[in-house]
């Protein structure tokens, strides 16, 4: 899909990542805005969380709050979020989500730690690994917690340790909606396994206000808003160090290039938002072609300066070009989390180097694909069946032990 700029949405979503990420607020404040011109609601949402997750996570969960609970299209509101996202301070800042996260995905062996003691009645179950599971998020105890929960059907027992662990009404409303929230479900649950295992003092000294945008950044963004026209409007270019691992430019080689896209205008219209729009208008693509006056009345709109075909390679360049590999490169997951995890950030979990270090060298040779974030989430899709597949012959097991009791 395109943007309504010309942009490929992909590379847009993790251009905004990436320069939120890397505090680079005017950069950050541009992509925003052509992602809410664009209408890309759902895209803005989920690149938004993802964000949070992977750079900001524990370190501020009035950020997550203010993600799930905003309406993403007041421009205002997004703009101010987004701002106060990329300036926020690095003490902030948290990389356990992303560690705990790339932790479930090498599948080690659970060891039990010999952590015993007598749950609550309301929380005690006949399944010892759910047992385990529950112990571990009372003690804190990020990785084992998040472990755990990618090998044994804990369900039954999350909404128990919310009421157990979240006193505060705040914490409770923000759980709640990431609870409901409309994400993907790895990650919706890692942050959630994370809060839980978070002491909830240190959570609540983490619900400060944002940052608000500020005179000079207003100007800025009246400055793109005088703009006019795709080629202009078109004022930065794509970062290429945020391609890799999430965008097809990030799967094809220095050799391979994608400005040939630019050339054909019906393909770009075909797939972009805009097309919905000639649907409702003109009741078909082939029907405005057919209708002259309609067509030049389009294009005029739709083109107030030139069409892509006609201007100049730099201009191209902004949002097409070169891949980022290559031709011997391989998928490397190191790579991957490098670009997008700051191990020098705040973290819960001791010696994190250490540990993701040892991860990466025991699944480096699992990615045969470039897409490595869509990879990596399958490989959760993955073992959530196995899960699901060991917890019915579990409940038939316990089933089958019940009635032999009962005769």
């Amino acid at each position: 899909m395109y943007t309504y700029n010309f942009y490929r949405c992909d590379e847009v979503c993790s251009a905004l990542q990436y320069t939120i990420s890397n505090r680079r607020y005017r950069e950050s404040l541009f992509w925003i805005k052509e992602l809410l011109e664009s209408k890309e609601y759902e895209k803005i949402f989920e690149t938004l969380f993802i964000t949070w997750f992977h750079n900001i996570g524990l370190g501020n969960i009035e950020i997550l709050n203010k993600i799930l609970t905003t309406n993403i299209q007041d421009e205002n509101e997004i703009y101010n979020l987004v701002y106060g996202m990329t300036v926020l301070k690095e003490s902030m800042r948290d990389c356990t989500l992303p560690v705990m996260f790339i932790y479930g995905i090498s599948n080690p062996k659970y060891k039990n730690r010999n952590i015993h003691f007598q749950l609550p009645a309301n929380l005690q179950q006949l399944n010892p690994k759910v047992d385990a599971f529950i112990r571990a998020v009372l003690l804190g105890k990020f990785l084992e917690s998040w472990l755990l929960y990618q090998t044994t059907d804990v369900s039954s027992v999350i909404d128990k340790l919310v009421e157990v662990k979240i006193k505060d009404t705040n914490l409770q409303n923000i759980v709640s909606c990431l609870q409901g929230a409309d994400i993907n479900e790895t990650y919706k649950m890692c942050a959630l396994i994370g809060i839980l295992s978070s002491k909830e003092d240190v959570l609540l000294k983490t619900i400060v206000p944002i940052k608000p945008i500020d005179t000079d950044t207003e100007e800025l963004l009246s400055k793109y808003n005088t703009l006019v026209g795709k080629r202009k409007r078109r004022a930065l270019t794509i970062p290429k160090e945020c391609l890799y691992g999430k965008t097809k430019r990030g799967t094809m080689t220095y050799t391979e290039s994608n400005v040939h896209e630019l050339y054909d205008c019906d393909y770009i219209i075909e797939n972009s938002k805009v097309y919905d729009t000639i649907l409702e208008k003109y009741g078909s693509y082939e029907d405005l072609v057919e209708d002259s006056n309609a067509l030049d009345e389009f294009i005029s709109w739709y083109f107030p300066d030139d069409i892509p075909d006609e201007w100049s390679l730099p201009d191209k360049e902004k949002s097409h070009g070169n891949g980022v590999n290559q031709p011997s490169d391989k998928p490397l997951i190191r790579r991957y989390f490098m670009r997008w995890v700051d191990l020098k950030s705040n973290c819960k979990i001791w010696d994190r180097e250490t540990v993701v270090c040892d991860i990466i060298q025991r699944i480096k040779d699992d990615f045969d694909d470039f897409y490595i974030e869509r990879k990596l989430l399958s490989k959760y899709s993955e073992n959530k069946k196995i899960v699901e597949e060991e917890s019915n012959t579990w409940n038939l097991r316990n089933l089958k032990y019940v009635l032999s009791m009962i005769e």
